[in-house]
């Protein structure tokens, strides 16, 4: 007797907490409490050089830079190591409270993506379906966040509490830095796990935990011409675009999206009704490749080419002269141009 492997639930990528993505930032996280309790027991020391100062002692120190030579007090170094002690403290905490931000985000989008789950577990059964958890970027960009915030408030704590000399420029280098960090938290709050969820009459469609029903003739595909190909989803308008990795279930929607628009398209044209194909729109017979603009009337062929940046789409004139190149993953539903606009589709040499 045969036993059949259960059938793949994409609703579990939403569901499933993202426990190496917690794991990872609550260690990142312990790391820079414990530095900060180890810094703040230890003492505070006037070094001149490597030597340990005495109370009436001066210090020589020459700059690198200007090769200049400062002298300075006991109390002077005192107050410098009081200072860099402060700033390896707060950079211990600005990395734990960053860790905790993140981990915060990483729960907050995750029970946002559960309760998608729990609304879509009782809705129509799809005809199939895709899910991908996206957190590499996320977790990279959050890393680099946190590394940013420890020389940043180590910086700046420091400018602070050094009084001897002006520290206007550690105190602007720090803040900027810290700013940085925080512009880049912003930026990694994770988009959550993508679902393409093809129904009969739309498309479902979850990003950022928003649940989006597309009609058919609005999707849009996105594909290289390179082995293998970089293969996205999109719709018409402002929309972000998906990677899709999955090589059966792209070519399954690159299919229906064709049929569907090879029934409608002709029509919308014939009324006049902008075609969009991204970088490449179709107006009645006028015909626009990113900035140069054609009369359909001139395009003999549209096929594979290749420009300065690589792989492109190219539009030739009946002689085989190029008229425009395009780079081909910026034209969506690129099977359905030559039909569109010309007899033949002819690769051009």
């Amino acid at each position: 007797m045969s036993h059949e492997a259960p059938a793949k639930n994409h609703l579990d990528a939403f569901r499933n907490p993202p426990v190496a993505g917690l794991i990872f930032f609550l260690v990142i996280g312990l790391a820079g409490a414990v530095w900060a309790v180890l810094r703040s027991g230890r003492e505070i020391v006037a070094m001149c050089g490597g030597a340990r100062m005495s109370p009436g002692e001066s210090c020589s120190t020459r700059s690198r830079r200007s090769m200049t030579t400062t002298e300075w007090t006991y109390d002077d170094r005192l107050e410098f190591a009081t200072a860099q002690h402060h700033g390896l403290t707060a950079g211990g905490v600005a990395v734990a409270v960053c860790a905790a931000i993140v981990i915060a985000s990483l729960l907050i989008r995750w029970l946002r993506d559960r309760a998608v789950a729990d609304t879509l577990a009782g809705q129509q059964a799809p005809l199939t379906s895709y899910a991908n958890r996206a957190g590499l970027g996320t977790g990279f960009v959050s890393l680099l966040a946190c590394v940013l915030a420890f020389f940043g408030a180590s910086v700046l704590v420091q400018a602070l509490n050094f009084t001897v000399r002006n520290q206007i420029g550690g105190t602007v280098v720090g803040a900027a830095v810290l700013l940085c960090a925080l512009v880049l938290l912003v930026l990694a709050f994770p988009r959550g796990s993508t679902l393409v969820w093809p129904l009969e009459e739309s498309v479902r469609v979850v990003t950022r935990s928003r649940v989006q029903d597309v009609a058919w003739q609005q999707m849009q595909y996105l594909v290289g011409f390179a082995e293998p190909p970089l293969m996205q989803l999109s719709w018409t308008g402002k929309a972000p675009k998906l990677t899709i990795d999955d090589g059966e279930f792209f070519a399954l929607m690159r299919d229906r999206i064709n049929q569907t628009l090879r029934e409608v398209l002709p029509a919308r044209r014939a009324a006049g009704e902008t075609l969009d194909f991204g970088a490449v729109t179709i107006t009645g017979d006028t015909v626009t490749v990113e900035k140069a603009v054609l009369d359909s009337a001139q395009i003999g062929a549209v096929g594979k080419g290749r420009n300065d940046h690589g792989d492109c789409l190219v539009f030739v004139d009946h002689t085989g002269n190029s008229l425009a190149t395009v780079t081909e993953l910026r034209v969506a539903n690129r099977d359905l141009l030559p039909e569109l606009l010309t007899t033949t589709t002819t690769t051009p040499s």
